[in-house]
Formats: C-alpha cells, sequence, structure tokens
C-alpha cells in the first residue's frame, strides 16, 4: 500500500469516527437536529477552507499567488460556515431567547445572502474561463 493509499484509508476512517455521532444524533434526536447539522456545516466549512488554503499555498509555491477573494473554495467555507452558525442559532434559540440571538442570526443571514451570490458569480467565471481555455486548445494554428 502507498503513502498517499494509507493516508486515503487514515482520512476516510478518521471522517467516519466523526461523523458517527453526527448522524446518529441527525436520525434519533429530533430536538438536536438543527444544531447537528449546524455543526456539521461548519466541519465542512472547515475542511474547504483548508483545501483553499492548501490550494493557494501550492499556487504560491507555483509563483503566481492567489487572492483569497478570487478563489472560490474559501468563499464557499465562510457561506457554508455561516450558513451553518445560523442552523446552530435556529437550534438553540429555544433556550436561549434574547435579542442578541435574533441580531446575530440576521447577520449570518445577511452574509450567507451575499456571498452565495458571490460563489454564483466566481463559479460562472470559473466555468467561462475553463471553457475559454478548451476552446483555445481545440483551436489550430
Amino acid at each position: 500500500m502507498t503513502k498517499q493509499n494509507r493516508l486515503l484509508v487514515i482520512v476516510i476512517c478518521v471522517l467516519l469516527l466523526l461523523s458517527t455521532p453526527a448522524v446518529l444524533t441527525f436520525f434519533f434526536f429530533q430536538a438536536y437536529r438543527s444544531v447537528t447539522l449546524g455543526v456539521t456545516m461548519l466541519v465542512l466549512a472547515a475542511f474547504l477552507l483548508f483545501a483553499g488554503v492548501g490550494q493557494m499555498r501550492a499556487a504560491k509555491a507555483k509563483g503566481t499567488p492567489l487572492r483569497w477573494w478570487k478563489q472560490l473554495a474559501p468563499i464557499q467555507a465562510i457561506c457554508l460556515g455561516s450558513f451553518g452558525g445560523l442552523y446552530t442559532l435556529i437550534g438553540v434559540r429555544e433556550t436561549v431567547k434574547g435579542i442578541l440571538v435574533d441580531g446575530i442570526a440576521f447577520m449570518f443571514a445577511l452574509v450567507v445572502t451575499v456571498f452565495s451570490f458571490y460563489v454564483l458569480v466566481l463559479s460562472l467565471q470559473q466555468f467561462n474561463a475553463q471553457r475559454a481555455a478548451k476552446k483555445a486548445q481545440k483551436q489550430p494554428l
């Protein structure tokens, strides 16, 4: 078994161990469903952020630094993290009542809305750039 395969098996095992309690809580404890979903989204956002940082480091090592606001993974991580925070706040809203929770929930909803449009714009730009690169490769000189 190569190092990459061994690392992949370890990562999959760790993800299964981390996701099992979340899945059990999600299906068997209805009261904590939104909290579990929110925390799961936060964990996925952390993985997306980690992937985006890895892509930026790899690009910087090649000599072409990328800005984080022009890259899709960190922006998706911010959007997904805000959405996860919103779901978590929805889950704990019944226990913690107050105007502060509503204000934070409004801010998360605003961030999710703004960054969702930005994710859409970045995705379209990336798609158009890839399509233009394929057209340039197909055209003979």
